[in-house]
């Protein structure tokens, strides 16, 4: 498996520790134990009882700004290379979690958009598709899926990130949704608590843009305004994390208010599962709340983002919004998610049972308690051909 989480021991860990994203953590721990681990033994190099070879990759599909854009030339090293490992272990191919890189202002006519005259990305989509019978490209979601079958590729779908998969609780979109009622009642009840433990993950944007620099400045005003009333903290996630939120701070930011998980994310999961609410400008900070049963608002600052939020089905606000807004507290801003739970968890499920149908395809067993999952799903009223008969529940 290319993009495994592997067991933590010191070798491993040292290994993680120069990632320069720990948020890789999350999604290569949800795409390694999306397999059943008493059926599936992983090896480093193919042998003869092989059955398939699964590939977690996400962020490697980017589309030029123009002809002058230097970037891409890296991009198509990294899927030739993966290309390259494809064809030399000639087996049948899963890939997880890729998606396009663009931008905000590229997405215009989508219906023509496409990989063709990328060739690198082109020659290593055709090769995986043609080592399985089946769709077995999962993306990240609908846009991805749109530039594949404009590019005459039919084996992508839309399955957001792997880490949706992370939690075996039978009805998670039921208990974020008690959550997420709790937190707002003691919000309402009690004001500016500082008994209310929130987590923070603060924007991946490029400092040196002046328009992302002012971005990044009225965002962690919001944030910081939070820190001062309520126990609030920040996940460092990668490296400049910490450098920018000192240095764009107004107020001083305790250090035991700055938490970064080097090496491994179990401790994270563990920290989370003791947090309140989580508030997250990245994917995978927003996912290591919601896996671990934390209500949890996102706030897409890239197009990347904003993809898989929509193809998870995720609760979030607009960046726009944000900025326009001027909230002064939580609640005000609470108050503006419409968080569909009965469609969350619907979808959730689907996309559980989708991930089977793929592995299956190749002899390959999800993990048991995911199956659970799917099965709970039946039994809750759920078809999975179409609506709940739940019906839908939006946070009131």
């Amino acid at each position: 498996m290319h993009g495994r989480y592997l067991p933590s021991n010191r070798e491993n860990n040292a290994a993680r520790k120069r990632d320069g994203n720990k948020g890789n953590f999350v999604w290569s721990y949800g795409a390694t134990n999306l397999l059943n681990p008493y059926t599936t033994r992983f090896v480093s190099k193919k042998n003869w009882r092989t059955a398939a070879f699964v590939m977690a990759s996400a962020n490697f599909l980017y589309i030029p700004k123009d002809v002058n854009d230097s970037v891409v030339n890296s991009q198509f090293g990294h899927a030739n290379s993966l290309t390259n490992a494809v064809v030399k272990n000639d087996l049948p191919t899963i890939m997880l979690g890729v998606g396009v890189q663009i931008r905000f202002d590229q997405i215009q006519n989508l219906s023509s958009q496409s990989f063709i005259g990328l060739d690198p990305y082109m020659k290593f989509l055709t090769e995986v598709g043609n080592r399985h019978d089946r769709k077995s490209i999962a993306v990240r979601g609908d846009v991805t899926e749109t530039f594949c079958r404009n590019s005459g590729i039919s084996q992508c779908i839309s399955l957001g990130c792997p880490s949706l998969t992370i939690s075996h609780n039978l009805n998670l979109g039921g208990i974020l949704k008690a959550k997420l009622a709790a937190v707002s009642s003691r919000l309402a009840n009690g004001g500016h608590g500082k008994n209310l433990k929130v987590v923070i993950a603060l924007p991946a944007l490029n400092l040196s843009l002046p328009s992302d620099k002012q971005k990044y400045k009225n965002i962690l005003s919001l944030f910081l305004q939070f820190y001062q009333q309520h126990d609030c903290y920040f996940i460092v996630q990668s490296g400049y994390d910490r450098v920018h939120l000192h240095t764009h701070s107004n107020i001083v930011v305790n250090h035991t208010r700055v938490l970064e998980f080097e090496d491994s994310v179990e401790p994270w999961f563990e920290f989370m599962r003791t947090v309140d609410l989580v508030v997250s400008t990245r994917i995978h900070g927003g996912m290591a709340g919601v896996v671990n049963e934390v209500p949890t608002i996102i706030i897409p600052t890239d197009y990347r983002i904003y993809e898989l939020v929509n193809s998870m089905k995720l609760p979030f606000l607009n960046v726009d919004q944000i900025l326009k807004k001027n909230y002064t507290s939580l609640l005000e801003m609470l108050d503006d998610v419409s968080f569909d739970f009965e469609s969350f968890e619907r979808n959730r499920k689907m996309k559980i049972a989708e991930y089977q149908r793929i592995f299956h395809g190749v002899g390959l067993q999800i993990h048991p308690k995911l199956e659970n999952v799917i099965t709970a799903y039946d039994s809750l009223g759920y078809d999975m051909r179409g609506d709940a008969s739940l019906g839908t529940n939006k946070k009131q």
